[in-house]
């Protein structure tokens, strides 16, 4: 190389964009930095500077920016970007949103601004109110998705009837299901939160027309619809009429076949009884007739009324309805285990048919289902059959007496969240038992993964040291007696 001479290099773009063929893909890494890039857009948040636009929330002042709201809100980009809304033209727009929004607004810019959002039983359905007004579709599903998951905190806390009201008015049909299902499955423990009085009188008519109401007997039931129209009462200040009007309304629902003779007797002294007399007395007569007749008069009888549910019993947790198997220190429960049972429910709820009961044998399998090796006896030959292990949680219940017995079968799985057991899961079947057919198994009747991969961990585990599997079986008779 001659002294002096300077190589030519191209430099233009063109040049340093281009590929080269000597590059090694393991040397090529991408290097993740933007939860730096999003901690600086979350800043934005906290001054004015770069601020192009004003929310006035309540008595706050949010100084925002057009281009992120327009980025992750549908409506907000509407509004900002369209001459045809008045805030296309200003810089400073008044948001009228409900005091719960208000509170919870700066998470919810947060969320446009970072994609985090801070979730509680409190904060969660005024963030999905905000994320639905103002499209934010992933925020919503966000919050639906852990309000599905935290019903139970949402019970004890107080706030699983406004969830309901609000998924049913929205159409979040998830979220509807799943609110309903725990308020059915553990309606004691909703009566006694503080949004129990607030649930609207067409929601409570439905759930009492249900007969798969969790709940101890009939007269815990009727107690808490009493709590209820004694606080309309108060709160709507109604005058005497109205509030005949409203006992008539609810209380035809309760099934008063199913109180027992002293608590009918009680009733005839309950300060609702006073104000619709004629009701009460018409309801505690067909209570007592129920329990006075044999089987056979109340044949006749139930089948010409007209509300053939009042003489179907719910999901009464009693003694007399519920049998509980608890199998303790779970953990140490070896594989395949199974736990053996032999229990007895009654044919009615009549006291006529006190003596009479059905006899019943269950296994149960939570660990999964082992079948040994065995031979299999054959008219010409015989055949091994090889053992079969199935990683299922199965329920087996057996009539242990030959008579056709057409029933309706509840199997309610118990779980302890923030020290309160509830129900968690439930499962019916209805079935006829008789000669060729005396065993009815619930095959996964819970998830096997979800009970067994981590015990320690499992949703369904309960007890005070949160290491026992709990079930309980509610049979009722749909035979009338």
């Amino acid at each position: 190389m001659a002294i002096g001479r300077v190589d030519r290099f191209d430099l233009s773009p063109k040049s340093l964009c281009k590929p080269r063929g000597d590059v090694d893909d393991s040397e090529v890494g991408e290097i993740d930095n933007s939860d730096v890039t999003l901690k600086k857009l979350t800043g934005l948040l906290c001054t004015s500077e770069l601020s192009d636009l004003e929310l006035l929330v309540g008595h706050k002042v949010f100084h925002v920016h057009k281009l992120i709201l327009c980025m992750s809100s549908e409506v907000l980009r509407v509004m900002l970007t369209n001459p045809k809304w008045p805030e296309f033209y200003k810089d400073r727009i008044l948001l009228k949103e409900e005091p719960e929004c208000v509170a919870v607004f700066d998470k919810f810019l947060k969320y446009l601004y970072s994609g985090l959002v801070e979730l509680s039983p409190e904060s969660a359905l005024p963030l999905l109110m905000l994320a639905d007004k103002y499209g934010v579709t992933e925020m919503s599903q966000l919050c639906i998705e852990y309000m599905c998951a935290k019903c139970i905190p949402a019970i004890r806390k107080g706030h699983i009837v406004s969830w309901l009201r609000y998924a049913h008015l929205c159409a979040h049909q998830d979220l509807e299901k799943i609110c309903q299902d725990m308020i059915l499955w553990n309606f004691k423990l909703v009566t006694v939160a503080s949004d129990f009085v607030t649930m609207h009188k067409e929601t409570l008519m439905d759930f009492l027309k249900s007969s798969d109401i969790v709940i101890h007997d009939e007269y815990v039931l009727y107690c808490a619809v009493k709590k209820w129209l004694l606080s309309q009462k108060v709160t709507c200040n109604m005058s005497m009429p109205c509030f005949q009007k409203l006992i008539l309304e609810t209380l035809c629902y309760i099934r008063f076949p199913f109180l027992s003779l002293p608590q009918l007797k009680v009733l005839h002294l309950d300060e609702l009884a006073q104000v619709a007399k004629q009701f009460f007395e018409e309801k505690i007569t067909l209570g007592i007739k129920y329990h006075s007749q044999p089987a056979d008069a109340r044949v006749v009888f139930e089948s010409s009324s007209r509300k053939t549910e009042h003489y179907f019993p719910r999901s009464y947790t009693s003694e007399m309805w519920n049998t509980v198997l608890v199998m303790e220190n779970y953990s140490c429960l070896y594989q395949h285990v199974m736990r053996l049972m032999y229990f007895s429910s009654p044919v009615s709820g009549s006291i006529a048919d006190d003596n009479i009961q059905w006899e019943w044998q269950m296994e149960l399998y939570p660990k999964g289902v082992h079948f040994g090796q065995f031979m299999m006896i054959g008219l010409q030959e015989n055949h091994m059959a090889p053992e079969a292990v199935y990683n299922m949680v199965r329920l087996s219940i057996k009539a242990e007496t030959p008579e056709r017995k057409h029933v309706e079968m509840s199997v309610l799985v118990a779980a302890c969240e923030g020290g309160m057991e509830y129900v968690r899961h439930v499962v019916k079947r209805r079935f006829v038992f008789d000669q060729d057919s005396a065993v009815c198994n619930f095959d996964h009747l819970i998830p096997y993964t979800e009970l067994n991969s981590d015990p320690d961990t499992s949703m369904f585990m309960t007890g005070e040291d949160k290491n026992a599997f709990k079930v309980m079986i509610i049979i009722k008779p749909l035979v009338v007696r």
